[in-house]
């Protein structure tokens, strides 16, 4: 005669498998939503960015100053880069002379190409070209052509 404690029913096995499979999936659930691991990687620098830094400081960032009491500053920045290889930027800027200050606006747009860990942007009312590097999730855009040299940093809007 079998031992009554150690036989057990199965209903019981199915019940308790379905208890662990309904653990690990809600165990997997957590650690894929988690950030616990980072977050995604960028495969493409496709995207909507926001200026983080001019020159290494945060935005509102001086551009440019003189003696006189004139100052330059960008105020905001976004890119938008589009899978089909076109980009649209706008910045804004706040002007400031002795008695006055006004703001504005300037936007540009055109065409961008990955190669690699770079991207070259193509101004289409110019053909002037710029090229920044990326990396998971910022664009980094240093323009030597302008004296001073500017560096930009945009990170992408999560």
């Amino acid at each position: 005669m079998r031992d009554s404690r150690t036989r057990r029913s199965i209903p019981h096995l199915t019940i308790g498998r379905g208890r662990a499979l309904v653990a690990f999936a809600v165990a997997v659930a957590i650690v894929a939503c988690s950030d616990s691991s980072g977050p995604a990687v960028q495969k493409n620098p496709d995207g909507n960015y926001t200026i983080a830094t001019v020159n290494g400081k945060p935005v509102p960032a001086p551009l440019y100053s003189d003696t006189g009491g004139y100052t330059l500053e960008i105020t905001s920045g976004s890119l938008a880069l589009t899978s089909d290889g076109k980009y649209s930027s706008v910045m804004g800027f706040r002007q400031t002379l002795p008695g006055a200050v006004s703001t504005y606006s300037d936007s540009t747009g055109g065409t961008w190409v990955r190669n690699g860990g770079n991207v070259q942007f193509t101004e289409t009312s110019t053909g002037f070209t710029l090229t920044a590097v990326w990396t998971n999730g910022r664009i980094t855009v240093t323009d030597s052509t302008s004296d001073p040299t500017i560096s930009l940093v945009y990170e992408l809007k999560r």
